[in-house]
């Protein structure tokens, strides 16, 4: 059985286990959520297959900084949870590459159970981008889901090129200006 949100893969293998799953064969792989709940077992046997499903359930149940896709609902979600929204617009030049391989950071993890991400393609007739007056992506605001105009004043606005060193230092300034509220 495969913990999904784990860096590093654990095979778990135990009486008690294969009960509680209800495992009846060998092989058996059952995905975990990051509360250790079933989320799915694997459903196909080729290897195209197999990390097909193994992506899709990292990036729907892992604790990578799951980046929602939409605005509307991750607004939602962050106002439900109580947490800050980063809003991270970005295109498909280099720029917005690197910064999405640093906001994937180990060192960033902590992050990505305070903060709601959502990923906004910065392009022209977007009300989102229009919204917050994006012109040069990649740039990521950390904001306020409960202001009227979240956009009017950021937590933080993230922009140039950063190490994941500088992303923590920026994330660790919003969070505090937003434990002040």
């Amino acid at each position: 059985m495969v913990k999904a949100s784990e860096a590093l893969v654990r095979l778990l293998a135990d009486d008690e286990t294969f009960m509680k799953f209800n495992v009846r064969a060998i092989p058996t792989v059952i995905f975990l959520n990051p509360d250790g709940k079933e989320v799915e077992r694997l459903k196909g046997r080729t290897p195209e297959a197999v990390a097909a499903q193994f992506k899709e359930v990292a990036e729907k149940y892992g604790r990578n900084p799951k980046f929602l896709k939409e605005y509307g609902p991750a607004l939602t979600r962050a106002k439900e949870d109580g947490k800050p929204l980063g809003v991270f617009f970005y295109d498909d030049k280099a720029g917005s590459q690197n910064y999405a391989k640093t906001l994937d950071d180990e060192s960033l993890k902590e992050f990505y159970e305070k903060i709601v991400f959502v990923k906004v393609e910065a392009k022209k007739g977007c009300p989102v981008t229009k919204q917050f007056n994006v012109t040069a992506p990649p740039i990521l605001y950390v904001v306020d889901p409960a202001a009227e105009k979240p956009e009017a004043s950021p937590y933080r606005k993230i922009y140039g090129q950063k190490t994941a060193k500088d992303f923590k230092k920026d994330f660790e300034e919003a969070l505090k200006k937003a434990e002040k509220k």
